[in-house]
């Protein structure tokens, strides 16, 4: 009997029906090895697929009831961005799928929820943290209740600092919070570097680029390359930096803003 190709258009309907989906289900767990081509394809038909209430909560309940094999397959659905918000907060209660829940970029009060009472997913404060500080909806203050109640998270704090390279209100209070916050040298320090890494970019003071260069710092100088205002004796210098961190990118980057001042 010829195979029946999955498409978005059947998915559905052949994992809700038990002959086919047990047909699924033991080629999914025949797979192993670094080429999971069939895994790999029915996570990309199924996070494709928009399901209406209803057949969310069909689906969960058919694929829950198959075991493990069917609740990686229902995870692969939850990545959809419009996966029906109320099965995923069921999931929730139900402590079901909670790496997926976590993984994903809302509803904001679900990763919330998962924030508050569930250990060892932190990726879902991440997003919560990223969300507080890009949105401009989420007031300062707002950020700034969030990072009490969840700054205790070196994890969180750590990814932050790369997340957080602007001058406005919100990150002035995330500077505050982690210049007040007690044992954080290292973030304090990690945070001054990022911040100079991010100036030394658009920076037209040579004596500053001058002397950041002196440093060695492989971020300070990975900026300096790609500055147009670094004077031609250190870009020239920075085309043979060998033995650094970032070395390949200092290098190319530095040959790429000779080759803009020549063009000038």
């Amino acid at each position: 009997m010829q195979e029946t190709k999955i498409t978005t258009e059947n998915l559905l309907s052949l994992l809700l029906e038990e002959a086919s989906r047990k047909r699924i289900f033991k080629k999914y767990q025949a797979e192993s090895g670094k080429h999971l081509v069939f895994i790999n394809h029915l996570y990309e038909v199924a996070s494709r697929i928009e399901l209406s209430l209803e057949e969310a909560q069909t689906l969960k309940k058919t694929l829950l009831d198959a075991g493990d094999t069917g609740r990686r397959i229902l995870e692969d659905f939850i990545a959809q961005a419009n996966f029906p918000a109320p099965i995923l907060f069921e999931l929730y209660e139900e402590k079901e799928c909670m790496t997926a829940l976590a993984h994903k970029r809302g509803p904001i009060d679900l990763l919330l929820k998962i924030a508050r009472t569930t250990e060892g997913h932190e990726e879902a404060l991440l997003t919560i943290g990223k969300d507080y500080y890009q949105d401009d909806a989420i007031s300062a203050e707002d950020f700034q209740a969030f990072l009490e109640e969840f700054g205790r998270s070196e994890w969180l704090l750590s990814a932050l600092v790369h997340t957080i390279r602007d001058n406005n209100k919100k990150a002035r209070v995330f500077k505050k919070f982690i210049d007040n916050s007690v044992d954080n040298y290292e973030l304090q320090d990690l945070h001054e570097e990022l911040q100079m890494e991010q100036e030394l970019l658009l920076t037209e003071d040579k004596n500053l680029i001058k002397t950041k260069h002196k440093t060695k710092n492989p971020r300070f100088l990975r900026s300096i390359a790609q500055n147009t205002a670094t004077p031609l004796k250190i870009l020239l210098s920075l085309k043979k930096v060998n033995r650094l961190k970032y070395a390949g990118s200092i290098r190319n980057y530095a040959v790429e803003t000779l080759a803009k001042i020549k063009a000038k």
